[in-house]
């Protein structure tokens, strides 16, 4: 009878275990992706609707099944932060980083939540990171580096920023707006001598 009890016990924690999708032994690398991708499907249905606390569990099986995949995390750091968890979040895209050291939108989200942080100078330095990927119709890391860099009172480093942005977008009116308003202030700051 004992042996009987250990057997039913045995089989329902592998069932618990199968059922959690947690284990996919003996799949192949695509059956991996595509499970990956399904909970992540599902991760960001339960996002949608609020449920914060049930996608980032998927999202942390997404990432177990398939960590090759930099998409995962940077899902799950916006939840994490969207829950107020910037340290939590922070650790996310470095994973992510580490599956994708190029991939931009982590390298500008890990300068908001360093910012967020109140670590400027290495948020800084993820902007000018993404900055170097040479991210094509994606300014925002230009914006938040010249903020950062006025903020400093690095103001000739922040026009020169917002210059490179222009260089590359003439007709982006934002950063024209914001260099200009710069020029002004500077201008209008010296005063008469």
């Amino acid at each position: 009878m004992r042996s009987v009890k250990f057997g039913h016990r045995l089989i329902f924690a592998l069932f618990l275990v199968v059922s959690a999708g947690v284990v996919c032994f003996g799949c192949s690398p695509a059956d991996k992706r595509r499970e990956a991708a399904r909970l992540y499907v599902e991760a960001m249905s339960r996002y949608r609707n609020g449920e914060y606390d049930r996608a980032l569990r998927l999202l942390d099986r997404s990432i177990e099944v398939d960590p090759s995949n930099p998409i995962w995390f940077y899902q799950a750091a916006i939840v994490s932060d969207k829950q107020g968890h910037v340290e939590s979040a922070l650790a996310y895209v470095e994973g992510g980083l580490r599956a994708d050291s190029r991939h931009m939108e982590l390298l500008d989200f890990r300068g908001d939540l360093l910012e967020k942080s109140g670590r400027i100078p290495e948020a800084m330095e993820a902007y000018e990171a993404c900055i170097a990927q040479g991210p094509n119709g994606y300014w925002s890391p230009w914006i938040k580096l010249a903020r950062l860099q006025e903020r400093q009172g690095r103001i000739e480093e922040a026009k020169r920023t917002y210059e490179s942005v222009l260089r590359l977008y003439p007709g982006f009116a934002e950063a024209r707006a914001k260099l200009e308003a710069l020029k002004t202030r500077v201008g209008t700051s010296r005063g008469p001598r």
